[in-house]
């Protein structure tokens, strides 16, 4: 199971690869402007948009891939929580007290 940081830490990557993901638009606009302004010829134009595919497929991939982690991570949370909530439901018809178990259950 993921702990607490490195969960908090895949959560950072994923925001940051989305944010990453989002340069599209200004490097759209500057190939544009480039282009308008005759800073780049149509050719060279056509040139780079094609490397900005393979870059920003490249880029998507990446952050599906953290995405998936991240919710692989949540899921086992709430399976962690759900397994805590039963053996205290179970300890509270026994009558036992569920400090040790609880507490290994939630670091699994």
């Amino acid at each position: 199971m993921m702990d607490d940081k490195t969960l908090t830490d895949t959560n950072f990557d994923l925001e940051q690869n989305i944010l990453k993901c989002w340069n599209i638009v200004d490097d759209l606009k500057e190939i544009l402007e480039d282009l308008d302004n005759g800073h780049m010829t149509q050719d060279e134009a056509i040139a780079t948009l094609r490397g900005h595919t393979i870059v920003y497929q490249n880029r998507f991939d990446r952050t599906w891939t953290k995405y998936e982690t991240v919710c692989r991570g949540l899921h086992q949370i709430r399976h962690a929580l759900q397994d805590v909530k039963s053996a205290e439901m179970s300890d509270k018809k026994s009558g036992k007290k569920s400090g040790k178990n609880v507490q290994k259950m939630v670091d699994q």
